[in-house]
């Protein structure tokens, strides 16, 4: 099942068919919101506001682990996070396109990072941080609109935006 994560920009889907609304428990916490069951041409989908409804949350504070953990639950296999970003560079990435990264540099701090509790120490790859399929289908979903394929998110932990460096 594919899940939806919607950022500041995007706190509901105007055109899902919603069949239910589910609050989920974790050893996490609290989720940002419900999970909002329904369906999209046909297919199933779950949508969690990232920031809450009414974007109570700041992005410092989102829960993600509860997030994650939720869908996990729900039978998610595949999420389409959204999120409102600032270019550091306007030409590549005019104002309105929508950019799918190829890769992602994780800045956060001063929160869990990881679901790996009191195990042995391991590496995991990140080299390729999306997946292809998923960014495959995508790609085809896409045609003919302002869409970058190709690019780096780099995430901070907010609220604060990036700098030029």
């Amino acid at each position: 099942m594919l899940a939806v994560i919607g950022g500041s920009s995007l706190e509901r889907l105007e055109n899902i068919k919603i069949t239910e609304h589910r609050i989920v428990r974790t050893r996490y916490g609290e989720p940002s919101s419900p999970c909002v069951f329904g369906s999209i041409d046909g297919h199933d989908v779950v949508f969690l506001a990232r920031h809450g409804h009414g974007g109570h949350i700041p992005p410092h504070r989102v829960n993600y682990r509860a997030n994650i953990d939720a869908l996990h639950q729900m039978g998610v296999t595949n999420i389409i996070a959204m999120t409102s970003a600032t270019a550091l560079d306007d030409e590549a990435l005019p104002v309105g396109s929508i950019l799918l990264p190829d890769q992602l540099l994780d800045y956060t701090s001063d929160r869990e990072s990881s679901f790996v509790e009191n195990q042995e120490s391991r590496n995991i790859a990140f080299d390729l941080p999306y997946d292809e399929s998923l960014r495959a289908g995508i790609l085809q979903a896409s045609q003919g609109h302002m869409l970058v394929s190709e690019g780096t998110l780099a995430v901070l932990s907010g609220p604060r935006m990036p700098t030029r460096a």
